[in-house]
């Protein structure tokens, strides 16, 4: 139960997060080629056309997420003794997952 509300807490985060890029982005957009809009129009061009795919988006983030939380404890666990390798490669696990999350 209580990952469950965990996870989808998390999920709820990572799609205001993306909600909040894609109305910001949008705006940008907007002022950028052509005059601008309302707040509105951006909103509603969100909820019509693009709301699955921002919920897809954050559910992979927020996946990704737990990944790069658990490789980075587990990277902070490891100790010279258990292997140079194991070590390197969750270092390389974390760095290639700083660029995709958050």
């Amino acid at each position: 139960m209580m990952l469950t509300l965990l996870g989808g807490g998390l999920w709820i985060m990572c799609f205001l997060n993306g909600c909040n890029n894609f109305i910001l982005s949008s705006a940008v957009v907007e002022w950028y080629f052509e005059e601008g809009h309302a707040f509105g129009d951006y909103a509603w061009r969100l909820v019509r056309f693009h709301a699955g795919s921002v919920a897809l988006a954050s559910m992979l983030n927020g996946v990704l997420f737990v990944i790069k939380v658990v490789s980075g404890i587990l990277a902070f666990e490891t100790k010279r003794e258990d292997g140079n390798m194991l070590s390197s490669c969750l270092k390389l696990l974390n760095s290639f997952l700083f660029v995709f999350t958050m």
